[in-house]
């Protein structure tokens, strides 16, 4: 009995003696780490690279926020708008007047045209952007040589836009606005100016760019000659001068230059 009684304690004890290096070692484990926070998602990416505010070259703004604009020079002024659709693709219907036609004419015209900017952003390569744009309108021109109507094509025009710093870029593109102009006697005079455009913007705050450019080029313009109606007469006729004949094909040159601002309107 007593025997009994001591292999049960030896047995105890041995149990014991061999817990305590568990029970230490779980005492001076190391918690297991908290699990880690799950990433947040990335925004989506910007359609381009640049983080400035530009609106005249290879770059389109970014969907939600759209902006004006206004522009003054020869031969006129513009007001206009750009409203980005979606990432990469932006419209821009304008308005403008305008007091003179091709720069070799030797008097003022006086037109409006209400049109709308179509631009596709194509490339990025960082301080390099690219894209295409469409400019189709409509003109009315009614003085001196009475009332014109024209549909502009404006279509492809190449922009391209380059950063020298941050904040102030270099612009420069081609431009062939061809369009097609019907006068009073349902003649029509097809104009297609071939055009090398530059230019500069400086943001001057990130809703705020001042920017200036040119276009400039030879004015192709094809057209039946017409003598010029010098008067009419009591019943409505005209009274045309034959040896002084205008219209017909000719050569001659394009220029506008323009500086303006653009803003972008808050949320």
């Amino acid at each position: 009995m007593r025997l009994s009684i001591l292999s049960f304690l030896a047995a105890s004890a041995a149990t014991a003696l061999l817990a305590l290096p568990s029970a230490h070692a779980d005492e001076g484990a190391t918690p297991d780490p908290a699990p880690a926070a799950s990433a947040q998602k990335p925004a989506p990416p910007l359609p381009s690279s640049r983080k400035t505010f530009t609106t005249q070259g290879g770059t389109t703004m970014d969907p939600g926020r759209n902006a004006v604009e206004a522009a003054i020079g020869w031969p006129g002024v513009r007001l206009g708008g750009r409203i980005p659709l979606k990432t990469g693709f932006e419209v821009g219907p304008y308005v403008t007047f305008s007091y003179w036609n091709d720069l070799l004419d030797k008097k003022a015209t006086l037109g409006n045209s209400l049109g709308c900017l179509v631009k596709v952003h194509l490339v990025d390569k960082g301080n390099f952007q690219l894209a295409v744009q469409g400019d189709p309108s409509f003109t009315l021109e009614y003085w001196p040589d009475g009332t014109k109507l024209g549909w502009q094509i404006g279509f492809p025009e190449i922009l391209m836009s380059y950063e020298i710093t941050r904040g102030f870029d270099l612009d420069f593109g081609f431009k062939f606005p061809l369009s097609l102009v019907f006068d009073s006697d349902y003649q029509v005079e097809i104009r297609l100016p071939l055009l090398l455009g530059m230019g500069v913007e400086v943001e001057l705050d990130k809703d705020l760019s001042l920017f200036a450019g040119f276009n400039i080029g030879p004015n192709f313009r094809f057209a039946k000659e017409q003598p010029t109606v010098i008067s009419k007469n009591r019943q409505g006729y005209e009274i045309r001068d034959w040896n002084n004949m205008k219209g017909g094909n000719r050569t001659g040159a394009y220029l506008d230059v323009m500086v303006g601002i653009a803003y972008k309107i808050p949320e």
